[in-house]
């Protein structure tokens, strides 16, 4: 599954057009590599947490792709957003934040 990235950062979207043409504009602010590195640093810590194989987490460009087994998966993988998230870039931070509400909330699944 991929997660698009839908986080506002103090402008007004109203899709996700939107959202990728203000993520340009903030002048490349976001570094897709270090957006990938992020997602596996992430990916690293909920798979030695939940002893697993079976999380996967990378991005490519804007969009993180997530892929997990069950519920257990998926709170390791929000408890190693949270475990890291003070770390990252505050754009980053924004980004991998808003991942952990929409899993928690079930505004994201698979």
């Amino acid at each position: 599954m991929t997660y698009q990235i839908a986080v506002k950062f103090g402008f007004d979207v109203q899709g996700m057009d939107d959202v990728m043409k203000s993520l340009n504009a903030l002048g490349k602010s976001i570094n897709s590599y270090e957006l990938n590195q992020w997602a596996c640093i992430i990916e690293t810590t909920a798979r030695e947490e939940c002893k697993t194989n079976t999380i996967r987490l990378t991005a490519e460009g804007y969009s993180i792709h997530v892929q997990y087994d069950d519920e257990r998966s998926k709170e390791c993988i929000i408890r190693a957003i949270n475990r890291h998230v003070h770390l990252m870039p505050l754009l980053l931070q924004g980004i991998f934040r808003k991942l952990a509400n929409d899993m928690r909330s079930g505004a994201f699944t698979q």
